[in-house]
């Protein structure tokens, strides 16, 4: 499905690290086409001790972005990361190969969501809450 090397290697090695931290090598994998067939999406999912849940999902196809004239082929990798310690930081990255009238764009976007216990986090709101 993805034609981006860098994708096709950065997908296998992301799924390759979550199985070795997870310590199993159940990769539960599914995939569609999308229902215009412009189109295929792949979800990969691990799940284990030290991640709760992991994906690794990609997206290829090509589509007109409404106000343009062109399409664009766009290949998509998503990675989220979801620990089973519930204090560890979740991680979301995109990575991204568009392809668009003559020129190519690989952007990449990630963040790290601390983790913040739930009492903490209602007694801060009720703190602005209370001002207002």
């Amino acid at each position: 499905m993805l034609t981006d090397q860098y994708l096709i290697d950065f997908k296998q090695k992301h799924i390759d690290t979550f199985c070795e931290y997870n310590q199993d090598k159940t990769v539960e994998t599914q995939k569609c086409d999308f229902p215009t067939k412009v189109g295929k999406v792949e979800v990969n999912v691990m799940r284990g001790k030290v991640f709760e849940k992991a994906t690794v999902s990609i997206i290829f196809a090509t589509v007109t972005i409404p106000g343009r004239d062109y399409q664009s082929t766009i290949q998509w990798l998503g990675v989220q990361a979801f620990p089973a310690n519930p204090l560890a930081p979740m991680f979301m990255g995109v990575y991204e190969h568009v392809s668009e009238i003559g020129k190519e764009h690989t952007p990449g976007y990630f963040d790290i969501y601390p983790a913040i216990p739930f009492d903490e986090d209602r007694i801060y709101a009720r703190s602005f809450i209370r001002v207002v």
